[in-house]
């Protein structure tokens, strides 16, 4: 596939070249303070379920390594981007499937976007592809965090199409998104107001997530066996909460034996509601262990 460095239709960014992913030349492009990348603005929104912005906070701010060694699905989504791209090209020959580099924004520098390729219909218009890989089967909406990723390209490079093009689960998918410059605009906007926290090296408010309390975890890895006092209020919740987690806990269990009991032999459990089934749990087994009961949470039958 060509490699597209200029076109007529980008007139609001610049390409700073091809780099390897992972190489040293394509961290530099994206390690300068400040800057915000596609794969940044999902998570400084608080739509990337594995990463939190406290936790982007802490390694852009370098209170925490940025690098991670890269899990099999990573290393999978890397190797399988080509093939997906092929198949891609294949499904539309009439279009013109081109590779690319990173891109800056000339009206805000910081603003850089990587994407992974372009596409010439049959119109000659430039569009934009995405390219994901996901164990994890989603439908024909895209998930939240791909699309900011996704929009905040369109607005770095002026761009009115894209589509998202995915492996999940198996299931081969192309979806359609349309540049929204109320949307930009209001990413830009949050975007600014991480960049002044990171500038005044003020962290964001903390959430319930995972992945900010793995970064916390990370910030202060060593134990000097001093004491400190911490706020009335906060050591008050800690403690009730966990209390009522406990006894919760307690609770859950029995109501998961009742059912285990009332289901038998049976791999699903339902509830009627006004002539809708709901399913709310299922029996579930791995190897030759005893089954055990999986939650479902009220999915519709």
């Amino acid at each position: 596939m060509e490699l597209l460095t200029e076109h007529l239709a980008i007139q609001s960014a610049t390409c700073l070249g091809i780099f390897e992913d992972g190489s040293e030349e394509w961290h530099s492009q994206r390690d300068e303070p400040g800057i915000i990348t596609g794969s940044m603005i999902g998570t400084l929104l608080g739509l990337n379920q594995w990463e939190s912005p406290l936790s982007l906070f802490y390694k852009r701010t370098g209170q925490i390594d940025s690098r991670i060694e890269p899990s099999m699905s990573m290393k999978l989504g890397k190797a399988l981007e080509q093939p997906i791209l092929d198949v891609f090209a294949a499904e539309h020959p009439d279009w013109q499937v081109l590779r690319t580099g990173t891109w800056q924004s000339i009206e805000h520098p910081w603003l850089r976007a990587n994407p992974d390729a372009f596409y010439l219909n049959e119109h000659d218009e430039l569009c934009l592809i995405e390219v994901k890989f996901s164990r994890n089967y989603f439908n024909d909406e895209m998930p939240p965090s791909y699309r900011a990723q996704m929009m905040w390209y369109l607005g770095c490079l002026g761009l009115k199409k894209g589509l998202l093009v995915a492996l999940c689960d198996s299931a081969y998918k192309e979806i359609a998104i349309e540049f929204d410059q109320f949307e930009f605009d209001w990413m830009v906007a949050e975007a600014i107001r991480f960049r002044e926290l990171l500038a005044t090296n003020t962290p964001p408010n903390f959430d319930g997530s995972t992945s900010t309390y793995e970064a916390q975890r990370k910030v202060n890895p060593e134990i000097d066996g001093s004491e400190v006092e911490i706020a009335e209020l906060l050591g008050i919740d800690l403690v009730n909460i966990a209390t009522q987690i406990d006894e919760l806990n307690v609770t859950l269990t029995e109501l998961k034996s009742r059912t285990l009991d009332q289901m038998g032999k049976a791999k699903t459990a339902f509830i009627e509601v006004d002539g809708e089934k709901f399913v709310v749990a299922k029996r579930q087994q791995r190897g030759a262990g005893s089954p055990f009961l999986q939650v479902d949470k009220g999915a519709k039958k």
